[in-house]
């Protein structure tokens, strides 16, 4: 396949009739592919689906694109990654290998993804690493709510990456955006099932660890664990947000711990200049505001403005909470947030 100029996938719904009825599976080498690394298979007409067996060495991509410069995968067909049997061996503890993302791009540059769905994969749905200029936009992401570890779209060590105009729900975070993202847009975003649109975990066993220059509107979380948070990470906005029955609406956590077995640190990623701008729903949590910050490395320019949060719960309040978290209350802030200093 060539790395050069454009590259595209098509993956397009078959609508003949009578096809659709027996939702066939195919090998795509009985239908002229080659998989020779030389022959152009870009393009594909109808649904890809992984097998549904445990892989037998670690592989950790099913769609994997490596330094290419100039990517368009589009259509409106399915990718479905099988992920049961690798979900089910995890929750067992019993997978002898690490599950596999379902697509994957490294090292690649001025990419486009739209259109597509992707159900079910074992791990990640999408997964962005180490690249730069990559938009994906109209794009259907599902897999259940308990279904361990399939964020929808993951992203780190990239700059300049724009999700626009989508609908995810997962196991896992719809978004996440870990160490040495800049210049990450997340707009107009329908989120959940999931844990939300999250910054972290950064600074993963005493590493160095950044994150800036991310902005996150016009979204929808409904029935998410979290909904946008921040785990140097700093020129952060969350900005027109509404939030259904969400567990942690706002929180910044910088003493997060995946697992019980976390030592206590007193040193942590330090975050600025966080913004929540019109931010509005409910919590079902008495805590709707959470600003857990390190008093060796307190959270500063912490900024809220026209946030209304309420208890999904009729007759229960709701709260906030901070601990070393210096910023400014703008205007019609409820929960009130006098915990937050100047």
């Amino acid at each position: 396949m060539a790395r050069r100029g454009l590259i595209s996938l098509f993956v397009i719904f078959l609508l003949a009739a009578e096809i659709l009825a027996d939702e066939p599976t195919y090998n795509v080498i009985n239908f002229g592919a080659k998989g020779d690394g030389n022959t152009d298979d870009t393009q594909v007409d109808g649904n890809l689906k992984r097998t549904n067996e445990i892989w037998k060495e670690n592989l950790n991509s099913w769609l994997l694109f490596i330094r290419i410069n100039g990517l368009n995968i589009y259509g409106s067909g399915e990718l479905d990654g099988q992920g049961t049997n690798w979900w089910s061996c995890k929750e067992k503890n019993q997978c002898s290998m690490e599950a596999a993302n379902s697509l994957e791009l490294l090292s690649c540059t001025n990419v486009q993804i739209s259109g597509l769905k992707l159900i079910n994969s074992p791990m990640m749905h999408i997964s962005v690493g180490r690249s730069a200029n990559v938009d994906i936009r109209g794009i259907t992401i599902s897999s259940p709510g308990d279904s361990p570890n399939t964020d929808g779209i993951h992203i780190q060590k990239s700059q300049h990456v724009m999700v626009t105009n989508s609908v995810i729900g997962t196991g896992d975070d719809c978004v996440s955006m870990s160490d040495g993202v800049v210049d990450v847009s997340v707009n107009n975003v329908a989120c959940g099932p999931g844990h939300g649109i999250s910054i972290g975990s950064l600074g993963i066993a005493g590493t160095v660890a950044t994150a800036s220059d991310i902005y996150v509107s016009n979204c929808n979380l409904s029935q998410t664990t979290n909904g946008g948070g921040s785990g140097f990470a700093r020129n952060i906005s969350f900005v027109n947000i509404n939030m259904n029955e969400v567990r942690n609406p706002i929180i910044i956590d910088q003493y997060y711990c995946p697992h019980s077995s976390c030592a206590s640190k007193t040193t942590a990623v330090q975050v600025s200049d966080v913004k929540y701008l019109y931010v509005t729903g409910t919590s079902t949590s008495s805590v709707a505001i959470a600003l857990n910050c390190s008093q060796t490395v307190p959270c500063t320019g912490i900024t809220m403005d026209n946030v209304n949060l309420w208890s999904a719960n009729q007759g229960q309040q709701v709260q906030s909470n901070c601990i070393d978290a210096k910023g400014s209350v703008k205007d019609k802030v409820s929960p009130a947030v006098p915990c937050l200093t100047q």
